[in-house]
């Protein structure tokens, strides 16, 4: 939602215009909100001011890159154009599977490889931007979806998730930028342009060929056809009342049942539906355990440093903040910073994490076990002092 008006009342619009909820989720819920889309995105100076920071001694060569850039661009406007100028016409990649880099991230992805997926673009230009002082920040969420084409509802993925920036233009406010949307068609993965989701939700600015549903594969159908029939349990389940209930049981005949026949039939059917969840969860918590393990491992092996990895921060976000602190100062015993060494081989390890899990494989129990494995080895140090 580009400026959201109305949420659910269990939710609030934070300064930033983001919605978070008062209380965590542990249930699928269904909401309504509403948006206005003609809205420039306007805070106060102080919230402006926050997003100028950057960590000392980091990136050496893009900050020089960035001050000469601006220096031949008469506005703020043009620097940015020029930055996404560059994206375009020379030899800059989009792949889920970049080359690892060094702890001068901005240095080695800008300047040297120019290989990436989306945390490297927008991270790349929010730090270029903040470079010359103009304010610019990092936004993650969802871009594009899926449209099931057996109905009229989309379907939203882990692979639509995308970075974004938003830069601050002092005549317009905040602007979002997708740096993304400037790479040359051909220098993208082939299989990110031929998966219908990926290429809708990344790259919406190229135009593709309509797709009918004649044109989809019979697997593809069936999926929708599987997805169709989950939509509709969730929203009956959401919405049953007594006066649904009443409705089914006319509709099958059993209204003329006694309670005891009635009970008899609702143990059935609960020890059925309960014999499908399990097998369901049984399916799942594989899955869903390796990679929760590994996050957690990961928090116990930085809690020693007195770090940790908050559920609301991104990864990109988190080494940003990192690498900040590591530049800072502090009489703060528990303060602890971190070895470059210990910084490269956890952003290494954050950006396999990043690959797998937007990956086409939809983040595969292999992935996740060599997620683990990697956790598992990885070897932490404390600056000398």
């Amino acid at each position: 939602m580009d400026k959201p008006s109305r949420v659910i009342s269990i939710a609030k619009v934070l300064n930033d215009s983001s919605v978070s909820t008062n209380r965590k989720l542990f249930a699928r819920i269904k909401y309504r909100a509403e948006s206005q889309t003609d809205l420039s995105i306007n805070n106060e100076m102080q919230f402006r001011t926050l997003n100028t920071s950057l960590p000392e001694g980091y990136n050496p060569r893009s900050m020089s890159w960035a001050k000469k850039e601006r220096e031949k661009s008469k506005t703020d406007e043009q620097f940015i154009q020029s930055i996404l100028k560059k994206i375009h016409q020379e030899a800059y990649f989009y792949t889920l599977s970049p080359p690892v880099m060094d702890e001068n991230t901005v240095d080695s992805f800008w300047l040297d490889e120019q290989k990436g997926f989306c945390e490297h673009y927008a991270g790349a230009l929010v730090f270029l931007a903040r470079a010359v002082n103009i304010p610019a920040r990092v936004v993650i969420g969802y871009q594009g979806a899926e449209k099931n084409l057996l109905s009229d509802y989309w379907i939203v993925r882990h692979s639509n998730a995308h970075a974004w920036t938003e830069i601050w233009f002092a005549d317009k406010g905040w602007v979002r930028v997708d740096p993304t949307a400037a790479i040359a068609k051909h220098r993208i993965e082939e299989q990110l342009l031929t998966d219908y989701t990926q290429r809708r939700s990344l790259f919406e600015s190229f135009e593709f060929d309509s797709i009918d549903v004649g044109d989809i594969a019979f697997s593809k159908q069936f999926e929708f056809w599987l997805d169709q029939l989950d939509s509709g349990w969730n929203n009956w389940f959401l919405e049953y009342n007594l006066g649904l209930q009443k409705k089914l049981m006319t509709s099958l005949g059993l209204d003329q049942l006694s309670r005891e026949q009635i009970a008899l039939l609702s143990l059935v059917a609960i020890i059925v539906f309960l014999l499908l969840i399990n097998m369901n969860w049984k399916f799942k918590k594989e899955k869903t355990n390796i990679l929760f393990t590994a996050i957690r491992l990961l928090n116990k092996k930085l809690s020693k440093y007195g770090i940790k990895i908050h559920s609301n921060h991104g990864f990109t976000e988190f080494l940003s903040q990192l690498k900040l602190r590591n530049t800072i100062s502090s009489n703060d015993s528990s303060q602890v910073k971190l070895s470059k060494n210990s910084i490269r081989r956890l952003e290494t390890l954050l950006q396999f994490y990043l690959s797998i899990r937007y990956s086409q494989n939809n983040c595969s129990i292999e992935e996740q076990k060599a997620f683990y494995a990697r956790v598992k080895k990885l070897k932490l140090s404390r600056t000398a002092s």
